[in-house]
């Protein structure tokens, strides 16, 4: 069976939930159609949304053509999954995140409205996410347009490759499956031919210019690469069109198959909530997901899958498994989120809509902030962007626009029984930096310790936040290198500015301290939180504020009057079209400029004006805007407990705060600013000054390593719990997604580097170093299908997997001709010590107790990388971003397994 995913996109009341219903009618899914207006909606199955008459939640139905259904073109059992998403522009974030799913879109046109500036929105969003797209020009029986004046506009505002085609697309049945059938023309009336379709690439011109034919699956091609999107006409009231577009789907249907994983992979594009419990949709992407299997992935280690279901509509079905192509719901899986990539899918990074309005939440009087933020936190599990957030007593959320916030005030109401209400708003801003900078931190009260060095580095409107590592693990151990990169990417303070979100800085550790006794993980994220707000209070900090791309759609008369307009706001503008009656503008401009633009624009044309507004990223704040914001927001970093900028010493037997702007000098590893920032390198008498004070410095503060359970400090034990309290809660949640991480220049070798390496010393006689292969054994067990389906809860099916995994290692490691250490992780086995045997040939090492495979994996690596040719088989991003920096090479779990068969297939040959 074929199976396809399809989202049908459009702008709100272009009739999505209607065209839905005609297709499943026509297909025979549903015995009568619903109507949107009526709240009878197959697919509208909330009550909210049968209230309001508008989709507010994506929903998806299923099609199931068997092969010689009258409209299934394709010669195959075909299973079409169709994603209805929301229209308005305040829930356009739902509909983005539905694009990651897809194979295809249907991009609904309304006759009468012909492409607007929310067509060429969506357009966009299919682009980014290189989602192929078909046009359906839907109302046509309620337009006085013609059809060719909208094919006119399809070809002029959406490209070369909008073209018409016929409705009559070949009365066979296998047309797919027979590669000599001709492509049928298209609509004469229009300029739209066979040829106009071949000369959207070079590869069909040639053919059609050679064999004057074109195949369906030169057709294909042309859609799935983008550069083709055929167009039909119709009515979906009136079922006129939609068979039309069914047939269209299922003859040039998009290969699946190329595009599926090799190992069990899936993507997370929604979350709902069912008493208390998440439901994950999800679609598989590759492999099989099983009832009662763990996903492929450590932040759902602890979940099990304990029910598969498969939605259609409102009501749903059971199944014991899901398999490559299937859009189905798993529960169990409560560390999931929308966005989550599992296997070898990335998390959703970057967001192209993002909200630009944050509102404070006004409670009732009885109802208490912290009983009611964890109703609140299921809210902000089905969006992540409402960024739901508690401090103190005020509840504060980020939304679209105020059609958003009325819903939501709707929904917290019908589904928590609590009438909430909002206060005016205020734009969301943020904070980047203009220049490099060194953060300094360090936490050391009472039987605490930790120290951080950050080279903080600006990046790119747009990045976000990336992180990486300059540090050997000898120096700091590869788990505090993960502790400190967790650390930044889900718990970073905020800028010193306005208190606003940091964004667009790459954090690089540059060096780390930590002491064998004293060090727990909370020590750390204090350390890494000064750190970062020491580099800030040192650096040239930059306000940005949110832009809106727009499109004004006003009286030719009024133009002048709207171009001044954008200019008084700071913004840019540009006429796309003008005639003797009407204007079309579009540019940029700054967001709290044109929040409330449609106002004025309603008053000066008397209602005939109309903007359309779309979120255009971040940018600098001019110094007297910056000015005004910090006079109104009256931010004080210094005074800001919760994201302190100094640092915690030991001085005479007592813990001392030292101010931001004197922690620095006072720091024990010697300072990288020179080196890494001004490029200067220090000389011997330098370094050995340096190490001298250093000695000094630590023999001061620390004293008598023997004395250090009797020293008192001024910080009271209360303060000191309260901080690692605080720490455990910061660090108890789950993260929320892939932030992109990098790789420092001077730490990054390539394969070919080691490559030409190698060829270098063998050119120059030198003997070539031992290679070994070091392999995370527990990681790729659970990344393995064949290994994974071993398990279950007894703990013999793991010793079978253990084997079977060693075994493969033996038969691999004569084959390639190389060492094979195969590493287990027992570091919760108490009183345990480093055991390590041969098997077959492979040396295998269990872990001493606290001590894991990552620990001992970096271990070997640094102290054997300049004898050995080490590669590092592991999945876990972290360790394989730290093991770059120490002259190893790395080879994923799924690298892994496929040059296991490939070795495997030269005994065959």
């Amino acid at each position: 069976m074929k199976k396809l995913s399809i989202g049908i996109l459009a702008h709100v009341d272009a009739g999505k939930t209607t065209l839905t219903e005609s297709m499943l009618y026509l297909t025979g899914m549903i015995r009568s159609q619903g109507r949107v207006d009526n709240g009878d909606a197959f697919l509208d199955t909330e009550t909210l949304e049968k209230k309001r008459g508008v989709t507010i939640y994506s929903k998806q139905a299923m099609i199931d053509l068997a092969a010689d259904a009258p409209l299934n073109m394709s010669g195959d059992d075909v299973r079409i999954t169709i994603i209805d998403t929301p229209g308005h522009t305040d829930f356009v974030a739902e509909a983005e995140r539905v694009l990651s799913v897809l194979n295809l879109a249907v991009l609904l046109i309304s006759a009468s409205d012909g492409v607007t500036d929310i067509t060429r929105k969506i357009v966009h969003m299919l682009g980014e996410y290189r989602v192929p797209y078909v046009i359906f020009v839907n109302k046509m029986d309620m337009s006085t347009r013609s059809r060719e004046t909208i094919a006119d506009e399809l070809i002029r505002k959406l490209g070369p490759g909008a073209i018409p085609v016929s409705p009559e697309l070949v009365p066979g049945t296998n047309c797919m499956a027979d590669t000599s059938e001709m492509v049928p023309g298209t609509d004469g009336g229009t300029d739209g031919t066979i040829e106009s379709i071949a000369s959207l690439s070079e590869k069909t011109i040639e053919k059609f210019l050679s064999d004057e034919t074109l195949t369906d699956s030169d057709v294909t091609e042309l859609i799935c690469s983008g550069l083709f999107h055929p167009a039909l006409f119709g009515s979906a009231l009136k079922n006129e069109g939609a068979d039309d577009l069914i047939r269209l789907i299922t003859r040039w249907l998009p290969d699946t198959f190329v595009s599926y994983r090799k190992t069990t992979s899936a993507k997370v594009f929604k979350i709902a909530c069912e008493q208390g419990h998440k439901l994950s949709f999800v679609k598989v992407t590759g492999g099989r997901l099983n009832v009662r299997d763990t996903l492929p992935d450590t932040r759902c280690a602890d979940d099990k899958i304990t029910q598969i279901r498969i939605y259609n509509g409102g009501k749903y079905t059971t199944a014991d498994f899901a398999e490559a192509g299937d859009v189905v719901v798993l529960t169990g899986i409560e560390n999931a989120f929308a966005g989550m990539g599992i296997g070898e899918e990335l998390d959703d990074e970057t967001h192209i809509n993002r909200p630009v309005l944050r509102y404070r939440m006004i409670l009732p009087d009885d109802i208490p902030v912290r009983t009611f933020m964890p109703k609140l936190n299921e809210l902000a599990a089905e969006d992540p962007l409402l960024d739901i957030t508690a401090t103190g007593d005020v509840i504060s959320l980020s939304v679209m626009g105020e059609f958003q916030l009325e819903i939501l005030s709707s929904v917290i109401e019908e589904r928590f029984g609590v009438k909430v209400s909002f206060d005016s708003g205020e734009i969301i801003y943020k904070e980047t930096i203009a220049d490099a900078v060194m953060g300094f931190g360090h936490f050391e009260p009472l039987r605490h310790y930790a120290e951080v060095q950050l080279l903080m580095e600006p990046l790119p409107e747009g990045s976000g936040i990336e992180v990486g590592s300059m540090v050997s693990v000898d120096d700091l151990s590869i788990n505090w290198q993960k502790n400190i990169m967790s650390v930044i990417l889900n718990d970073l303070p905020t800028g010193v500015l306005t208190d606003s979100k940091l964004t667009d800085i790459r954090f690089t550790i540059a060096g780390g301290r930590s002491h064998i006794k004293h060090t727990e993980g909370g020590d750390f994220r204090e350390a890494v939180r000064r750190a970062v707000r020491q580099g800030l209070m040192k650096a040239d900090s930059v306000l940005l504020e949110p832009y809106y791309e727009f499109v004004i759609t006003l009286p030719a008369d009024s133009l002048g009057k709207a171009m001044n307009d954008i200019g008084m706001m700071n913004g840019t503008s540009s006429i796309d079209e003008q005639d003797e009656e009407t204007a079309v503008l579009s540019g940029t401009a700054p967001a709290r400029n044109l929040i409330n633009y449609q106002s004025v624009l309603t008053s000066y044309t008397s209602g005939k004006g109309h903007i359309d507004l779309s979120f255009a990223g971040y940018r600098p704040c001019s110094a007297e805007y910056t000015q005004s914001v910090m006079d109104e927001k009256y931010y004080d970093p210094d005074s800001d407990t919760a994201s302190p900028s100094g640092s915690v010493f030991v001085s005479h037997g007592a813990g001392e705060y030292v101010p931001w702007y004197e922690a620095e000098s006072r720091m024990h590893i010697p300072s990288r600013e020179a080196e890494l920032i001004w490029g200067e390198a220090e000389s011997e008498e330098e370094q050995l000054e340096k190490e001298a004070d250093l000695k000094r410095r630590i023999a001061e503060s620390r004293g008598d390593a023997g004395s250090l359970g009797v020293r008192l400090g001024s910080m009271g034990t209360d303060e000191i719990d309260e901080i690692i309290n605080r720490t455990s809660h910061a660090n108890s949640g789950t993260r929320k997604g892939n932030t992109k991480r990098v790789y420092h220049e001077k730490r990054v070798i390539s394969s070919a580097s080691h490559s030409a390496k190698n060829n270098r010393n063998a050119s120059s006689g030198k003997k070539e170093r031992p290679k070994y292969l070091l392999v995370d054994a527990y990681n790729i067990i659970h990344a393995w299908d064949e290994l994974k389906s071993l398990l279950s809860d007894s703990i013999y099916d793991m010793d079978g997997a253990k084997y079977r995994l060693l075994d493969i290692l033996s038969e691999y490691r004569v084959l390639k001709d190389c060492e094979v250490i195969a590493v287990f992780d027992a570091y919760k086995v108490q009183g345990h010590v480093t055991e390590k045997f041969d098997y077959m040939g492979v040396h295998v090492v269990y872990t001493r107790e606290a001590e894991t495979a990552d620990q001992y994996i970096a271990c070997f690596t640094v102290i054997n990388s300049k004898d050995l040719d080490i590669t590092v088989a592991t999945s876990d991003s972290l360790v394989q971003l730290i093991i770059l920096g120490e002259n190893a090479k790395l080879m994923s779990a799924r690298e892994l397994r496929d040059d296991v068969k490939e070795v495997k297939s030269w005994i065959k040959t």
